[in-house]
């Protein structure tokens, strides 16, 4: 008990630390430097791919970046821990420091050139939108741990459509018919398919109660996903003067969740 108290304090400090950084980074380069550090897409800078999600433009685009990289963070230390997989968490906390902002900035790049724009990114936005796909590989290992891996699977794809459906919603208010129809159908696949592949029906009310509280659990972080997924995908665009990287978070989702699946599967424990 007193060594798990050691290692969560240790893991609180650790965290806490690399949000240190960013602060100290802000607050004590010069302004000139953090702009040399920034990835400007029309003078490409290999070094800047990673250097640019540790600068910020302004205090409050560093404050915003903290508070979502505080919750993510915590969200998936919580489901990691309680799955035994404290390792996983880490070894994906360092995939995220150094490899995730390169992937981001450089499919950013292609993304943007072949749109013709040429924008100067910035931020741990990136990073941060690469914890709401972490939380989503964790949930889905955490209800395979307890379920099997088809029900982790199949709760995986229903929450992952969900997203898409809140970012469709955001974008075009009401989803056309065709998207709409596309989404049911995919829900249905991926839930509907619990009872047959994943869950079994003789609970007894033990396990049935069991049951019960997994699904408040699993709806609790579910929620806490379509609130991330809304910070990361405003409707207004610029504010203030800065313009949010809807493209940047797309892909720190994306490759977040793929960074974690394969820290995952060469994690031995």
């Amino acid at each position: 008990m007193l060594e798990d108290r050691r290692r969560t304090v240790f893991d609180a400090v650790g965290l806490a630390a690399i949000g240190g950084v960013l602060v100290a980074i802000h607050l004590l380069l010069p302004v000139g430097i953090r702009e040399q550090l920034a990835f400007d897409h029309e003078r490409f800078t290999p070094w800047s791919l990673l250097a640019a999600a540790y600068v910020h433009n302004s205090t409050q685009h560093l404050l915003n970046n903290l508070g979502g990289y505080g919750v993510g963070a915590t969200i998936a230390y919580v489901l990691c821990v309680g799955q035994d997989r404290r390792r996983w968490f880490w070894m994906t906390i360092a995939g995220f420091l150094l490899v995730l902002p390169i992937l981001v900035n450089s499919t950013s790049y292609v993304a943007f050139q072949a749109l013709g724009i040429e924008p100067t990114t910035r931020g741990f936005s990136g990073v941060v939108a690469g914890f709401a796909g972490f939380i989503l590989v964790a949930l889905a290992r955490h209800i395979g741990d307890r379920y099997g891996a088809s029900a982790g699977q199949s709760v995986g794809q229903g929450v992952f459509l969900i997203l898409l459906g809140e970012i469709a919603v955001i974008y075009t208010g009401v989803p056309s018919l065709i998207v709409s129809s596309l989404l049911v159908v995919g829900l249905l696949l991926s839930f509907g398919s619990l009872g047959l592949r994943g869950l079994r029906r003789d609970w007894d009310p033990d396990e049935r109660m069991e049951l019960v509280l997994e699904g408040v659990f699993a709806g609790l972080v579910v929620v806490l996903l379509l609130v991330f997924v809304w910070a990361l995908f405003p409707t207004t665009l610029v504010r203030g003067g800065t313009t949010t990287n809807i493209v940047g978070h797309g892909l720190g989702f994306l490759w977040g969740s793929s960074i974690a699946v394969i820290l995952l599967r060469t994690d031995p424990d």
